[in-house]
């Protein structure tokens, strides 16, 4: 804890509360915390984002405070390392970053700091800024970038308050063009998501909005959201991998987590509303901060209540499943110390947390469910997909339930059957998956314990059938041809690549009407990807790609 706060409050008398650390499924790996560092309204940090490095493989942190940007080594969790640190020249409450590849780009929503843009291709050596502009806007709230279009999306801004400010990052990353200041009808944009030209803006009190920004000029009005049940400031969303799902937050006391179908934009309709309340009953008025969903979870950074975790296989019955409170030293929901943000997109699986006076934290998941997993695994055999899998003990465990996807991302049980409640000998269980899906089938199992606590095994993926979906060679240098084996030809079909945090930066169509086809890849960051095939009936293949 920030030890000039801590001061303040012993000096004017008001009793500091320091209860016991609360977690559930988490654990914590390592921590970075500054006691040294100013305050600006009794807060020292704000924002997090992530990096990781695809050349040397190590995971960066990039945590904000009032006078800087900080970046810190973590891939050894436990022992964070400060690479560098950039100073914009005000002092703030608000930052907020998000990278482009090996480009970051960074407001403040105070001072003149306007757009930085930082090189973030080599932080072993440092950080370097290669550009420093005002001259379109002194300060913003937030900043979005649209990997699908390479667009850089400013909200809150100064100078366009009541709309976007949208850049080109396609051709000169290092320094974007402004391309357009559209004017919204919403009002003020506080904060935003945006995928394949559709973006989805936080109000503020007026609701939330969603656009075509095909023509950043002129965008077009698709959707509003202005009442809804625990309606506050609309302050921040995220869209699920599928598009037919936004999670967004109410800065505002009291007010719930908003699950919202958006399959249909004629007929938004918020299907569940979940919330942390670790102080209920007695206090149930916590606010969520900032959303971010990978697959069928969404991360959340929570006032008060830390990192908390989300599952929702079933949307309209959303599940808490983890959480790690980074602020214990406090009685009630007053105020918004806490959790500013989460970023959980590392490949390591770490999840990292900035709270506005303890600074990083490195988290996991730490399974503290009642089951020892040995193993599971899977074959193909003629007519099915047979699954095993063993505990080496289980307490209060009640049932397993095995769950398939298409694009190891939405998964849907399938099949549930008992377990074995109490032991301490090894057990061993078995599936055949006889409707397995023609291509890749991704598996994992979801065990249930007795009173509705449970975790999830690790997830495999089985390919079945004659006629495979396959790429080679699946490493490749980018903008360069692979060869696609097809088990059906067909003609536009969608085609599509998938990045490690499951957002979609490629989509086109193809003429697929050839058992082998030659493919030129596009020319995006060196990294893993998920190539998809979705034919016209729904079908969809995958395969992992490699680009240099």
């Amino acid at each position: 804890m920030n030890n000039a706060l801590a001061s303040i409050f012993l000096l004017i008398g008001i009793p500091l509360i320091l209860s016991a650390q609360v977690s559930n499924n988490m654990s914590l790996l390592g921590q970075w915390d500054d006691n040294n560092l100013p305050l600006r309204s009794g807060l020292a940090y704000n924002e997090i984002w992530g990096y990781a490095d695809p050349d040397n493989g190590k995971e960066y942190a990039i945590i904000g405070t009032v006078q800087k940007v900080f970046f810190l080594d973590i891939t050894d969790p436990a022992n964070p390392i400060i690479k560098d640190e950039i100073t914009g020249g005000s002092n703030t409450i608000w930052r907020d970053m998000k990278n482009f590849g090996p480009y970051l780009y960074c407001v403040a929503d105070e001072g003149n700091e306007g757009l930085i843009v930082v090189d973030i291709s080599d932080l072993e050596t440092g950080a370097t800024v290669l550009n420093q502009s005002n001259s379109d806007f002194a300060r913003a709230h937030n900043v979005f970038v649209d990997n699908t279009t390479s667009k850089l999306f400013v909200a809150g801004s100064n100078t366009t308050s009541s709309g976007l400010k949208i850049y080109d990052l396609g051709s000169t990353p290092n320094s974007p063009t402004l391309t357009a200041s559209p004017t919204l009808p919403g009002g003020y944009v506080h904060d935003l998501y945006a995928r394949n030209d559709t973006v989805y803006c936080n109000h503020g009190n007026n609701g939330l909005y969603i656009y075509d920004f095909s023509n950043p000029a002129n965008p077009i009005q698709l959707a509003s959201l202005t009442t809804y049940a625990e309606s506050g400031y609309n302050h921040s969303c995220w869209l699920t991998d599928n598009g037919d799902y936004l999670v967004f937050c109410d800065e505002t006391h009291g007010r719930g987590v908003k699950m919202m179908d958006v399959s249909d934009f004629t007929n938004l309709d918020v299907i569940d509303i979940f919330r942390s309340e670790l102080l209920a009953p007695v206090h149930t008025n916590s606010i969520a901060h900032n959303p971010i969903i990978i697959g069928d979870t969404v991360y959340l950074s929570y006032y008060h209540d830390g990192i908390q975790v989300f599952e929702f296989s079933d949307p309209s019955d959303v599940q808490r499943i983890a959480y790690y409170d980074t602020y214990t030293s406090h009685s009630n929901y007053a105020g918004y110390d806490g959790a500013w943000g989460v970023y959980p997109f590392l490949p390591s699986g770490n999840i990292i947390g900035s709270d506005v006076l303890n600074g990083l934290s490195v988290l996991a998941f730490a399974n503290a469910l009642p089951v020892e997993w040995l193993d599971f695994y899977g074959r193909e055999e003629p007519s099915h997909i047979e699954l095993n899998w063993a505990t080496a003990s289980e307490t209060n465990s009640d049932s397993f339930v095995i769950q398939r996807s298409s694009d190891g991302r939405l998964f849907k049980d399938i099949y549930q059957l008992a377990a074995a409640g109490n032991s301490l000998n090894p057990q061993f269980y078995a599936y055949q998956d006889k409707n397995a899906i023609n291509g890749w089938n991704y598996y994992r199992v979801k065990q249930m314990d007795y009173d509705g606590e449970f975790a999830f095994s690790k997830t495999i993926a089985i390919a079945f059938g004659e006629d495979e979906f396959k790429i080679y060679p699946n490493q490749i240098i980018k903008g360069f041809p692979i060869q696609l084996h097809l088990p059906i030809q067909e003609e536009n079909v969608s085609i599509q690549l998938f990045n490690n945090a499951g957002q979609v930066v490629f989509n086109d169509f193809i003429q697929a009407d050839q058992p082998e086809l030659e493919w030129l890849t596009p020319n995006l960051p060196s990294g893993m990807y998920i190539l998809q095939l979705t034919y016209n009936n729904g079908l969809q293949y995958n395969e992992r790609l490699l680009l240099r």
